[in-house]
């Protein structure tokens, strides 16, 4: 039945937001695809949910180098500075915590350019897996490179 407003005007119900794709969840556009579809459609939906579950693997993978080139640059530096410490002296200790703060500043950027390279390595490869044209044209051109 139809609703109106207090002017007599036809209040109409706003549809609800489209689903958008969330690589993180289960949910996927294409698993209403059945056996009945032909081999290439299957072909292509395996190579989409590849690359939707990757989509939302590889930020993960790029946080954990980050994280982990850091910390282990952190460690290095620290380490540095207390064994400086213990052998050469106070002012050679001071000495080595200041040039390992500029140090650390300039590899924090170092590190921080090497992250960004490789999540662009990621997200090329999620490039590729986009569909099954993709992948196909990605190997052509290697094939032609090769040759």
């Amino acid at each position: 039945m139809a609703q109106f407003d207090q002017y007599g005007r036809l209040v109409r119900k706003a549809s609800n937001a489209l689903p958008h794709y969330q690589a993180y969840t289960d949910w996927d556009i294409l698993e209403s695809s059945s056996s009945n579809d032909n081999w290439w459609t299957r072909l292509d939906n395996a190579v989409r949910r590849f690359g939707n579950w990757y989509d939302g693997f590889y930020p993960k993978i790029t946080s954990f180098f980050a994280a982990g080139a850091l910390g282990l640059g952190l460690l290095y530096l620290v380490i540095l500075v207390v064994g400086t410490f213990a052998k050469e002296g106070i002012l050679m200790g001071i000495l080595s915590l200041i040039f390992s703060c500029i140090i650390g500043y300039i590899g924090f950027y170092v590190i921080a350019v090497i992250i960004l390279l490789i999540g662009f390595v990621f997200w090329l490869f999620r490039w590729i897996v986009w569909n099954i044209y993709t992948l196909l044209a990605t190997l052509i051109v290697l094939g032609i490179m090769i040759l």
